[in-house]
C-alpha cells in the first residue's frame, strides 16, 4: 500500500512538473529559424513633415496614428491606414481647454482614440471623424481622475467603459503601486489580473503591454523574459532569453509585443549596439531581430532586419509590420509577415 501511494505522489509531482515546464521556454535552448525579412519602403510616410515620432498606433485597422516628439503644435498625425493619406493633424499642445500638455500613445476607443493627459490627470477623446472636417479641432474629456485612487496608463479597451491594462494605484502619501487589472475607465474599482514573475522587481518597473481579444502579452523592461497571459489572467507562458534571469538597466531586451490575435512578434536587440547623436549623446540603435511565436508562445522563427529600428507597428488587415528607423534614409518601411 505504502508503495502504492509513492508511487501515486510520485506520478502527481511528475505531472505537475512537466505541466510546469509547457508554461515555460527558454531562447537559449531553441535552434533559431533566421529568416532574412524584406523591407519595403514606404514612401508616403518617407515624405512627411514630422521630426521624431513617439509612437505609431494602429486605431482599429482604420487610421494610423502617429505622434511627432518633436512638434511645437499638432503634432498628432493621423492617416488613412488603407492608402496611408494623411486625414489631418491635431493635438493641439498647451494648458487651456481641449489642449494636452504632452503627448502618450493613443487608445482605440469608438470612432477615434482616448489620450491621457498626465499632468491634468483626465482622459481626452479623439473624435476622428470631427478631426477631418474642422481644422481647430479639439478634444472632449472623457473622464477625470483627480481624486481617483486608480489611475490605468496603458490599457487596452474591450467595450466602451471597460478596459485590460496597466493601472497605477495612487496612495494618501503620492507613491504609487502598479497592477495589472481589469477596470472602468469611469469609475474607481479594479479586478487584479495578473500575479508578475517572482523574479520582477515591481519597483520603478516599466512595462510593455499588449492585448488582443484573447491574449494579453508583457514585456518588462531591462529584463530578458516576456509573458503571455490569457484575459482572465492566467498564464499561458513564461519566455526566457536565457537560463539565468538577467537584469541591466543599461540595455533593452524585448520591446512592445505586437499581435494580430493569432501571431505574435516580439522585436528584440540580441546586442547592445550603440552609436553617437548629433549632440554626441550615447543611444542604443534600437532592434534587428523581431522572434515570432504562435498565441500559445510556441516559437516559429527570427526575422532579421537589415536596418536598426525603433518602433515596430503591426498592421494585420495587410498582412504586415510596419517598422520607423529613424538612422535611416527611408525610415519607414514594411515587412509582409503573411509571406514568411
Amino acid at each position: 500500500m505504502k508503495f502504492l501511494n509513492l508511487l501515486l505522489l510520485s506520478l502527481i509531482i511528475i505531472s505537475c512538473s512537466t505541466k510546469n515546464d509547457n508554461k515555460k521556454l527558454y531562447l537559449c535552448d531553441v535552434q533559431p529559424k533566421i529568416i532574412k525579412a524584406k523591407q519595403s519602403p514606404l514612401y508616403a510616410l518617407n515624405h512627411a513633415d514630422f521630426e521624431r515620432p513617439f509612437s505609431i498606433n494602429n486605431i482599429d485597422n482604420r487610421y494610423l496614428v502617429i505622434t511627432d516628439d518633436n512638434a511645437v503644435d499638432k503634432g498628432l498625425y493621423i492617416y488613412d491606414i488603407n492608402n496611408f493619406n494623411l486625414i489631418n493633424r491635431t493635438g493641439k499642445l498647451g494648458e487651456g481647454p481641449g489642449e494636452i500638455s504632452y503627448y502618450l500613445s493613443p487608445i482605440a476607443y469608438k470612432d477615434g482614440f482616448l489620450m491621457k493627459d498626465g499632468s491634468k490627470q483626465l482622459f481626452y477623446y479623439f473624435n476622428i471623424p470631427q478631426v477631418k472636417t474642422e481644422s481647430d479641432y479639439l478634444p472632449t474629456i472623457i473622464t477625470k481622475y483627480p481624486n481617483k485612487k486608480h489611475f490605468p496608463f496603458a490599457l487596452k479597451m474591450i467595450n466602451d467603459s471597460n478596459y485590460i491594462g496597466v493601472v497605477a494605484t495612487i496612495s494618501s502619501t503620492g507613491t504609487f503601486e502598479i497592477d495589472i487589472a481589469k477596470g472602468n475607465i469611469f469609475n474607481d474599482s479594479i479586478e487584479h489580473l495578473i500575479d508578475l514573475p517572482q523574479i520582477i522587481d515591481n519597483h520603478n518597473l516599466q512595462y510593455f503591454f499588449t492585448a488582443s481579444k484573447n491574449r494579453i502579452v508583457m514585456s518588462y523592461q531591462y529584463y530578458n523574459i516576456f509573458s503571455i497571459y490569457n484575459n482572465h489572467g492566467e498564464i499561458i507562458k513564461h519566455i526566457y532569453g536565457n537560463n539565468k534571469i538577467a537584469k541591466n538597466r543599461m540595455k533593452n531586451y524585448f520591446s512592445i509585443p505586437q499581435t494580430d490575435g493569432r501571431d505574435i512578434y516580439i522585436p528584440y536587440n540580441p546586442d547592445d549596439s550603440k552609436y553617437k547623436d548629433k549632440r554626441g549623446r550615447t543611444r542604443t540603435k534600437g532592434y534587428n531581430r523581431i522572434l515570432h511565436f504562435d498565441i500559445n508562445g510556441n516559437y516559429i522563427n527570427t526575422l532579421k532586419t537589415n536596418k536598426y529600428f525603433k518602433i515596430c507597428t503591426i498592421l494585420p488587415t495587410k498582412h504586415q509590420l510596419l517598422l520607423y528607423s529613424p538612422q535611416s534614409d527611408t525610415p519607414f518601411t514594411t515587412i509582409d509577415y503573411a509571406n514568411l
